[in-house]
């Protein structure tokens, strides 16, 4: 019998639930897709990152936005703009980002594909959250630019 753990830190009004995962992989999911769900992603983004260790293991996380959806995209990515230049990012990162059909995460794809970010992201329409450990746990380089199923 395999037993799962998740390690799971929110607050009872949480935006955005924070759990960590069995395979070391952090999990965000919007519970409310507003202005403060950004705000308490991209705090806890930016703990996880200064804790991470400053060599080739890659941080690796998933996005989960199919309970409420993409929060407000312009905050989103202003946010995320100022973010990623204000703070040391991990050497490697794996992202997977969950969603049910919603058309904004193409827009999304092409914002993160401008900032020329060394990630590795995997946006994924309908998938699952095992699809998205699978791949993150996989390594597989091939992957190096957005798939949009």
């Amino acid at each position: 019998m395999k037993v799962t753990v998740m390690l799971t830190e929110t607050t009872p009004a949480a935006h955005c639930e924070y759990a960590l995962l069995p395979d070391g992989i952090h999990c965000f999911r919007v519970h409310r897709a507003t202005r403060r769900c950004v705000d308490e992603y991209l705090a806890r983004l930016g703990t996880l990152f200064a804790a991470h260790p400053k060599d080739e293991t890659p941080f690796c996380f998933l996005v989960d936005l199919r309970p409420a959806g993409m929060p407000p995209f312009a905050y989103t990515m202003q946010q995320s703009r100022v973010f990623i230049h204000s703070k040391p990012l991990p050497q490697r990162i794996r992202v997977v980002y969950l969603h049910h059909n919603d058309p904004i995460l193409h827009t999304m794809a092409i914002f993160l594909r401008a900032m020329s970010l060394s990630s590795e992201r995997l946006i994924l329409n309908g998938g699952t959250e095992a699809e998205a450990i699978e791949w993150l746990l996989s390594g597989d380089p091939v992957q190096r630019s957005v798939r949009i199923r």
